[in-house]
């Protein structure tokens, strides 16, 4: 994973994680990244957003916030949020194949 892990959530034989730029000295990549763990332990990487250009000071770190789902959810598809990146705070919509 590119930058620390902030949320994580499992539905529908999914799980998710995503990670954020901390700046620190050992983290520099300046992303937002949305991950699926499948069932063998092997990491997709679903998306990547990188940071905007307001000063991380003022206006926080990249995110992608993954919504805690129930169980047994029945839809086809995945609503996620994000704050911080390039092209402003959006909806992002994952269908399930």
């Amino acid at each position: 994973l590119g930058g620390s892990a902030l949320y994580a959530a499992e539905g529908n034989g999914h799980r998710f994680v995503s990670t954020a730029y901390e700046p620190s000295s050992v983290n520099t990549y300046k992303y937002a990244e949305l991950w699926d763990i499948l069932e063998s332990f092997a990491c997709v990487r679903l998306i990547s957003l990188k940071k905007d250009f307001f000063p991380v000071k003022y206006f926080r770190y990249p995110i992608i916030k993954i919504p805690i789902y129930e169980n047994r959810f029945d839809r086809n598809f995945f609503c996620f949020s994000t704050r911080s990146v390039q092209g402003g705070t959006r909806t992002l919509i994952l269908r399930n194949a």
